[in-house]
Parts: C-alpha cells; sequence; structure tokens
C-alpha cells in the first residue's frame, strides 16, 4: 500500500505543510534536508531573464529506498520550463526517510508537496547574458542619503521585465550624492534607453 505525506517548501527552506494522515500504525514518508533539494544555483537563466516565479505542486513516488522513483507536476502557478526543473531536480537530489507499514517494514509511498520558485537576489547579478531584443526604457528612482533606493517609477518597459528596472535589493545600493556641504543629499535619478536590432553593413 502506498503511503502519502504532503508538505510545502520553497525553493531556499522548508515551510510547513499538512499531512495526510497514514492508517494507524503506518508511518509515511518523511522528507530528509528538503532545504537542499533545489538550490538558488538551480534557477533556470531563462526564468530569470524573463523574470518568471511561481508555485509548482508535484507528487512524488519514493521507493523503499527513500530515493525518488517517479515526480508528476499536478498545478501551480510556474511555467513548464519550472515544473520540468522542478521534477529533474527532485529526482535528483530529494531524500527521504521511507514509508513503513503496519509491521515497521519499508513500502512504497507517496509524497505531495509544493514548490515556491523565487528569483534569489544574487542570481540577479550574475551577469548572465541572452542573445539582445528589441526594447526601450524609461524609468527613475531616488537614492536616499544612505544609499538605499526608493520610489522606482516605471514610464515605459518594453522588453525588460520589471525586476530588470526595480529590482533593487534591501540596503544602501550607490554611494550616496552630496551636496555643497559635504552631507548627503536625495536625488532622483532617471535612466532611458533603447535598443534596437539591424542588419549589419
Amino acid at each position: 500500500m502506498a503511503i502519502r505525506r504532503v508538505a510545502i517548501f520553497t525553493i531556499l527552506s522548508c515551510v510547513g505543510g499538512g499531512l495526510a494522515l497514514p492508517a494507524l500504525g503506518q508511518i509515511g514518508a518523511s522528507p530528509r534536508n528538503p532545504g537542499d533539494w533545489i538550490l538558488p544555483s538551480d534557477y533556470p537563466s531563462e526564468a530569470i531573464l524573463n523574470d518568471v516565479e511561481g508555485t509548482v505542486s508535484f507528487t512524488v513516488d519514493v521507493g523503499i529506498d527513500g530515493r525518488v522513483q517517479a515526480c508528476v507536476p499536478t498545478g501551480g502557478s510556474a511555467s513548464a520550463l519550472l515544473q520540468s526543473k522542478t521534477c529533474e531536480m527532485l529526482a535528483k537530489r530529494a531524500e527521504f526517510t521511507p514509508a513503513t507499514d503496519t509491521e515497521g517494514r519499508p513500502v512504497i509511498g507517496t509524497y505531495d508537496g509544493t514548490v515556491r520558485w523565487v528569483i534569489p537576489e544574487d542570481r540577479l547579478a550574475e551577469g548572465l547574458r541572452n542573445r539582445p531584443r528589441e526594447g526601450e526604457w524609461d524609468y527613475s528612482f531616488v537614492i536616499e542619503r544612505d544609499g538605499s533606493v526608493s520610489e522606482c517609477e516605471i514610464a515605459v518597459l518594453d522588453g525588460p521585465p520589471r525586476r530588470w528596472a526595480c529590482g533593487f535589493p534591501e540596503g544602501d545600493v550607490y554611494p550616496p550624492f552630496r551636496g555643497e556641504d559635504g552631507e548627503p543629499v536625495r536625488k532622483r535619478v532617471r535612466m532611458e534607453g533603447r535598443i534596437t536590432i539591424d542588419d549589419p553593413d
């Protein structure tokens, strides 16, 4: 008999979940170190460049050795690419304490979970490259006295994702501007640009 457990975790850590209780005396498959199953470095570059995030619900069959025998995406808001990546990494890294029957013997179990894919800040700064595409942008933001960024406003953003323009990390980002007295001052910065693609001469 397959025994089912359910959990929800993010790409970075376990955030809890509910359990479908097995029959009396049976114990469902229990995840081991789920925070190590999917790492920030696993985020597909294509998804980062296109600002794709979301959730992937899945069902895995867990063998008596505690390893994933099969994985099927069952829903969620993420793209097909992230669904495929989820099962790829679970098959590669996920480990469980196997389910046991009423006599304590290992049996095949079923585990349901949800991965929440959120683009890590350190992946945004890797300088990833992709084929250029035409687009234009016009946006502005305020550099505060402490070097942090606030009030990011987008007038035009055709091509790049919103995160590309306004995805600033918390804390100091830039050296602050200074007034004539040498004291930090707030300044609004406007960024404009355009990418065009033409045949070479």
